[in-house]
């Protein structure tokens, strides 16, 4: 069987190269972790943190070199190295879904590495569509630094000063503009454009990372509500003391 769901396993060497390369990526992730948990050593938390910031920045920087620039007519890219972009990703979320499974994420962030996980794999092993691929992963990690550095922030009791504001209420306007309002407009594109030419596979994967977008979003709206009511506690704490 060459053909399964759209992705093609016709060329022998190309998918042995791809296995090898997503193999290697996780390695790499999963090595780096290791070492840095007996470097850092200050919690597993904090070090993979610090994976998903280079991840994160990593996407974001590919995504503006190779995909949003060059369309926006700055300069011409003669090849994207598809396989090794997504397979950096797939290395880093293999390794946080598992690292979210033994230290009890919740259950939003781990059927949303699933989803990623799952779709990363499809894709990397899919002739085309990659350049939108590319795009996708670009805008949905770009908010992922100014979250891992709010955290850090908030970690090392930073949380009343200015920096601290001034990221998180970037990052969170920026998340929710991206993941709403952005996310929603691209997957309606993708089902009533024809020229992009998704396939039923395509627009499932794409459906559902709305979704998990959406999911996210809303727990999101959950934490922000609770620091509301936390903020107005204090408030009438502080009234009667």
């Amino acid at each position: 069987m060459t053909k399964v769901f759209y992705m093609d396993f016709t060329d022998e060497q190309r998918v042995k190269s791809t296995i090898f390369y997503m193999t290697v990526s996780f390695i790499i992730y999963l090595g780096v972790y290791k070492i840095l948990r007996k470097k850092v050593n200050v919690s597993p938390e904090y070090e993979i943190r610090l994976l998903t910031f280079f991840h994160g920045l990593f996407c974001s920087i590919c995504a503006l070199h190779y995909v949003m620039l060059p369309a926006l007519g700055y300069y011409e890219v003669k090849s994207i190295p598809f396989r090794l972009i997504l397979s950096n990703s797939f290395g880093y979320f293999l390794l946080d879904l598992l690292w979210c499974f033994k230290h009890g994420e919740t259950g939003a962030m781990k059927f949303h590495h699933i989803v990623t996980v799952t779709g990363l794999i499809y894709f990397s092993f899919k002739l085309t569509q990659h350049y939108y691929i590319l795009f996708a992963l670009g805008i949905t990690e770009v908010t992922n630094p100014l979250l891992q550095i709010r955290w850090y922030l908030k970690f090392h009791e930073m949380r009343d000063s200015l920096a601290f504001k001034i990221i998180e209420s970037v990052f969170i306007i920026a998340f929710f503009y991206i993941r709403v309002f952005v996310c929603t407009y691209y997957t309606y594109l993708s089902w009533t454009e024809p020229k992009y030419n998704f396939t039923g596979d395509d627009l499932f994967f794409i459906t559902l990372g709305l979704l998990v977008g959406y999911s996210l979003s809303y727990q999101m709206f959950g934490y922000i509500m609770y620091q509301v009511k936390k903020s107005k506690n204090s408030e009438k704490v502080e009234k009667y003391e």
